[in-house]
């Protein structure tokens, strides 16, 4: 199944990739542009490649876009780790021949072992020709690394180079790709964000996909985790990607962004399941100059919800009770056995709404209330400097993200699973759902169908909710709501509208 899901994943990849190429859909309007130099993320090689050019990670960025077939020749363990967005797979190794291949360096000698390699690659190359490039004509840029930029990619480039292609190879392969990808990652504070929050099921990727298809410039983290932002975030059949490989999908996602237009990203926290934010883009969501909060009725919400988890109401049903178990230490046993029995009994409405006001809303609203509250230190750190001026800030005469290639090594530094779960995570969103601000009488009857669910609408809790609204108009963050009938198509198209034509008008201009 792991298999069958790779390859969808990769086709739906290169799909998408060439959609780009030819320009097709809201996705290419947010990639560069060729001979197009706004800052590096849009930095690209406007010369053209001749026989095996070598391209240097550390002077140009590395730009999918540029070329008709980008190959990484690695195995596919290697690619299934990271890569190149838009790479095809092209193996001149397989994960078990390079496997042999590394044994007999070691316990025989570097010749026995290059003359087996020679012989399976070339066999290996041979299949790559048949399978991936017999329906090319004449004119062709293909790109082809390795993990260093050595034996392996040469050997393809070569073969390519000689039919009469124009080739070009990475130096020092998906190392040297690895190592720009993490300068990058380094300077994404620069970038102005605008926050979109609200409650669990208040559709905040749904307005996201409406502002990418007006022309705004957006970042989804929980697109590029594949994690939904909580403790039933993850896919009951997939895995996240791993942490380099949400960092290629982010560098991927932001090719073409301008310093000079808001970036708007969703509010989460530092963790998207176990995927951490980079540090500098974190940090510069929290010190945002423009928060937009949106506020959905309850029964809205809880439609919402159910039509984004349908697997678990059925087929994966026996995950969810494992995940509700997970929660007892912090909802107590009595409350998740409530929540099993609702699931049990399939009252699906009951169960997301019990699970909102009982859980979500109100770890939310604790969050927020802490990421309103900061000590003065943490206030005078969040004061963004266009604070007054957030849609038409500049920063600095020429200034863009070409400096990450000047400035490798500072703060950089791998993270693992291991030591991303260590991670302290500081939330902006906890568990990355937000607080409810109303209810309406439809919300009431939604909350009262849940049964025993009133005492949440007094007490501690509306002390909470109150403690939060009065925080948020002190805020020096510019917070504005964003109350919504519904999550529809409709809605949040025109809601999308209203917030570029407010902060981005660039944007309306590329449509």
């Amino acid at each position: 199944m792991q298999t069958q899901q790779s390859a969808a994943a990769q086709r739906e990849e290169v799909t998408t990739f060439r959609a780009h190429q030819q320009g097709a859909g809201a996705a290419a309007a947010i990639l560069p542009k060729a001979d197009v130099t706004l800052h590096p993320f849009l930095t690209v090689a406007s010369e053209q490649p001749t026989r095996e050019q070598i391209v240097d990670p550390e002077v140009e960025m590395i730009n999918p876009a540029d070329w008709d077939v980008v190959c990484d020749v690695r195995t596919p363990d290697e690619f299934e780790e990271d890569r190149i967005l838009g790479a095809v797979n092209t193996p001149v190794l397989s994960n078990e021949q390079r496997a042999q291949i590394g044994t007999i360096y070691k316990q025989t000698g570097q010749h026995e072992a290059k003359r087996l390699g020679a012989a399976l690659i070339s066999r290996n190359i041979a299949d790559i020709l048949l399978e991936h490039f017999q329906q090319h004509g004449k004119q062709l840029k293909v790109l082809v690394y390795c993990w260093r930029g050595g034996e392996r990619s040469q050997s393809l480039a070569h073969v390519l180079s000689r039919v009469g292609w124009q080739v070009a190879i990475i130096k020092r392969g998906y190392m040297g790709y690895r190592n720009q990808v993490r300068r990058c990652m380094e300077v994404l504070g620069r970038f102005q964000y605008h926050v979109i929050g609200g409650a669990t099921g208040s559709g905040k990727g749904k307005l996201l996909d409406c502002l990418r298809y007006q022309g705004g410039q957006v970042v989804d983290l929980e697109v590029a985790a594949d994690h939904r932002g909580s403790i039933l975030g993850d896919h009951p059949t997939r895995l996240q990607p791993p942490q380099k490989m949400f960092e290629s999908k982010l560098l991927h996602q932001m090719r073409g962004f301008s310093v000079d237009r808001p970036v708007f990203i969703e509010s989460e926290s530092s963790l998207v399941g176990r995927r951490q934010v980079p540090a500098a883009m974190w940090k510069a969501m929290q010190a945002a100059a423009q928060v937009t909060e949106l506020e959905v009725p309850l029964h809205s919400r809880v439609a919402w919800l159910r039509h984004n988890y349908s697997y678990f109401e059925d087929e994966h049903k026996d995950v969810l009770m494992r995940k509700l178990d997970a929660l007892t230490k912090t909802s107590g046993k009595k409350v998740v056995s409530e929540w099993r029995k609702l699931a049990e009994q399939s009252k699906w409405d009951d169960f997301v709404a019990a699970m909102l006001h009982e859980h979500y809303d109100i770890v939310y609203a604790r969050a927020q209330l802490k990421y309103l509250t900061p000590s003065s230190s943490q206030e005078k750190a969040n004061q963004p400097a266009n604070a007054s001026n957030h849609s038409t800030a500049k920063t600095g005469d020429g200034e863009s993200l070409d400096g990450c290639h000047q400035e490798k090594g500072v703060g950089s530094q791998e993270l693992d699973d291991n030591d991303i779960s260590q991670t302290a995570s500081l939330s902006l969103t906890a568990d990355h759902d937000a607080a409810e601000q109303h209810t309406s009488s439809a919300d009431d009857a939604t909350v009262e169908a849940a049964g025993a669910l009133s005492h949440l609408f007094g007490g501690p809790r509306q002390k909470l909710m109150q403690q939060v609204n009065s925080k948020q108009a002190e805020s020096t963050l510019r917070w504005h709501r964003a109350p919504v009938d519904d999550i529809n198509d409709e809605i949040y198209s025109a809601l999308a509208m209203k917030l570029l034509k407010e902060y981005d008008p660039t944007a309306l201009q590329t449509l």
